[in-house]
């Protein structure tokens, strides 16, 4: 694709006669026109850093914990990416004397080449040894395994830059020609002279960019349809993503900046057409589905369960998933009665995920499967290993593929694929085994009924009013008869949507009971439902992130059918970080920084230190105003023994390896096992 013009469209003597070493005053509007390759570079580094010092490390560091072979593409992700950022400077600089000041380069064009492959070095240097220098820290690896898989890793590189050059070097007038007509109204820094042909270094620019998108989309859509999406790094799909935004920012600004024109203007322009497209957002699918339901005093009836075991588990993204189930794991291994006493999971976030997987595995096909074909640790361990398999890598999919896309051009994607397909695809994929997770909430709902699974709540948050709002596999009674407790059971989804589609995949209901921000998106029913009722569903987190609100209305119906039967109720807390014993340490004075951080940090804050306090004094409560009906509440908690756990969808090795020490640390060999000891008491009771 290599025009047989000059560069620049001057005769050589033209060049060799301006030629003459730049000024400062001939810099300086560079540091603005090559802010997208700047930009790109820095945002780069401050990822890293990001990733290292800053608050945001329980979110990032999942993403640069790699295997070796790992290190090999992203290397190769990361040099293209260089030089991609590399590319777009080096066409603002060769051409943007003409583009902008209508004049040639300063300097020879042989001192200006050996500037753009030491520009490319650079470009490359900062993008690769940032991210494989945070990649050894994270895994402990020895130098010589990061050098000698990072080297292997700029073999591709090296192919893929022969691949462009040599496409460059094969005559593409012709296929350009739509383009070169539509640049020809304005042909400064992209034509020839002559205004019939596009000078060699955007031609080159062209080649690279499809050799690019080539890779990135096949890197997409091949992990995506031979289900390897969770051995593609999530490093891939963020450096793809940046070498995508710079080529897009670059080219704008390289066209707009020669009328002035921010380069924000024509973005959101884009941007905000596409957003008045129906289909830009995001959608849940649903199904068909009615059937009679089941209540809380049906669940709660005596001579089904005589210890009914209630449960309560909190959010935290992939942590409380996998603490969720570590905890109802060994419970379930020391007591044998444990699981066929378990009434209700309420759950939120990633607890929810994790009250999933546990309920699927333990209640499912696959436990007698299991448990008749090898000793049950061994079934508790597999669900363990499920519950901390990652999500990261298809949330990085679905938010550079899908999302990118729909943000743009809508209707070139189906509703149903976004970063919250990607998650329920993560979770399904988990099992490595067919047909799991394939159930509905009404699927659950009849096996409630038939008394093979407990009855569930996954709780979410209505984005339009705040509600709480729950996806159960039993109903609320909703006919105003007066509760022992007085309290207002929450909005069920079925009964939200009482003439409509209502019923959803268990999966789906989880992933909108976790839909943590910007990892998740929330979603509204793809249903083409009034405008009244097209909600959009939140994290559960919002309004409760501990599960404790729906176990007290599950409880307060469940005694107006059973008063006075139930004489004994075990009420078990799942959280996945410790509580703060006091105020935390303040940070000291930060100056007026802090007065620009001040609201969303209090917002943040108080969410979860206000939530604890409301469901304990909530416990505390409801436990005096069942002795008054001669119920006993006994309550125990299972807190993770840490504060600071990771906040991603991800775990390390060392992570994962550490909920399990954890466990045997606080709860088998030190005080917590207290309140295992509270469960075993309970289970002993004599009815």
């Amino acid at each position: 694709m290599s025009p047989s013009a000059p560069p620049t469209g001057h005769s050589n003597n033209a060049i060799q006669s301006s030629a003459r070493r730049p000024t400062l005053k001939d810099v300086l509007p560079y540091l603005y026109l090559l802010r997208v390759s700047w930009i790109s570079v820095s945002f780069v580094i401050a990822l890293v850093l990001a990733a290292l010092f800053s608050s945001l490390q329980s979110i990032l560091e999942g993403a640069f914990d790699l295997t070796p072979h790992q290190i090999f593409w992203v290397t190769f992700a990361a040099c293209l990416c260089g030089v991609t950022i590399a590319v777009a400077a080096s066409l603002v600089l060769e051409y943007g004397p003409l583009r902008f000041a209508n004049r040639p380069p300063l300097e020879e064009r042989t001192v200006r080449l050996r500037r753009y492959i030491w520009l490319s070095c650079a470009c490359v240097l900062l993008t690769v040894m940032p991210i494989l220098l945070l990649v050894r820290r994270t895994n402990s690896f020895s130098a010589y395994t990061v050098a000698l898989w990072s080297l292997l890793g700029l073999l591709p590189f090296f192919a893929v830059a022969a691949i462009a050059y040599f496409g460059w070097k094969i005559p593409g007038d012709p296929f350009l020609k739509w383009l070169i007509s539509l640049l020809s109204w304005s042909p400064e820094g992209y034509l020839d002279s002559s205004g019939k042909g596009l000078l060699p270094g955007h031609a080159f620019a062209l080649v690279w960019a499809f050799v690019f998108l080539v890779f990135h989309s096949l890197v997409g859509t091949v992990s995506f349809w031979f289900g390897q999406l969770r051995n593609v790094p999530t490093l891939i799909f963020v450096l793809g993503m940046i070498s995508v935004t710079c080529w897009f920012f670059s080219g704008l600004a390289f066209f707009f900046d020669r009328f002035r024109i921010p380069v924000l203007v024509p973005f959101f322009l884009i941007v905000g057409f596409a957003g008045l497209w129906q289909d830009s957002d995001h959608f849940f699918s649903v199904h068909e589905g009615q059937i009679p339901s089941i209540n809380p005093g049906e669940i709660l009836d005596p001579t089904v369960s005589p210890t009914p075991i209630l449960i309560a588990t909190s959010g935290g993204r992939i942590h409380a998933e996998a603490w969720t189930v570590q905890v109802l794991t060994a419970l379930d291994a020391r007591f044998p009665e444990f699981s066929k006493s378990i009434r209700l999971i309420s759950a939120v976030s990633g607890g929810s995920v994790g009250a999933m997987q546990y309920v699927e595995g333990r209640y499912g096909e696959w436990w007698n499967q299991c448990s008749s074909a090898n000793p049950k640790e061994n079934c508790f361990q597999e669900l363990v290993r499920v519950s901390t398999e990652s999500s990261l890598e298809y949330v990085g999919w679905g938010l550079v593929y899908p999302d990118v896309v729909r943000s743009l051009f809508p209707p070139l994607v189906p509703r149903r694929l976004d970063r919250g397909y990607g998650l329920e695809t993560a979770w399904t994929e988990a099992w490595q085994r067919p047909n799991t997770l394939t159930g509905t909430m009404t699927d659950w709902m009849k096996e409630l009924r038939d008394r093979r699974k407990p009855a569930v709540v996954f709780n979410s948050t209505l984005v339009e009013t705040g509600d709480r709002v729950i996806f159960a596999n039993f109903d609320f009674d909703d006919s105003g008869k007066p509760s022992p407790l007085g309290t207002t059971p929450p909005i069920t989804f079925r009964k939200l949507f009482p003439n409509q589609k209502n019923n959803v995949l268990v999966r789906t209901a989880v992933r909108l009971s976790a839909a943590f921000p910007y990892v998740s998106p929330v979603a509204r029913s793809e249903e083409d439902l009034p405008p009244r009722l097209r909600y959009h569903f939140a994290d559960g987190g919002y309004y409760d992130n501990y599960g404790v609100l729906s176990a007290v209305n599950f409880i307060d119906e469940g005694l107006r059918e059973n008063k006075p039967n139930n004489k004994k109720i075990l009420l078990i807390g799942i959280r996945d970080f410790k509580g703060e014993g006091g105020p935390r340490a303040a940070k000291g004075s930060q100056g007026w920084f802090q007065q620009l951080r001040a609201p969303v940090a209090t917002l943040l804050h108080v969410r979860d230190t206000a939530q604890r306090n409301r469901n304990q004094t909530d416990v505390e409560l409801l436990r005096q105003a069942l002795s008054r009906l001669g119920v006993d509440l006994v309550s125990a908690i299972f807190e993770y023994p840490d504060a600071d756990t990771p906040l991603s969808w991800h775990l390390t090795s060392e992570q994962k390896s550490q909920i399990s020490a954890d466990w045997k640390a606080e709860f088998v060999n030190g005080v917590g096992s207290e309140q295992v000891r509270i469960v075993e008491d309970f289970l002993n009771t004599k009815r």
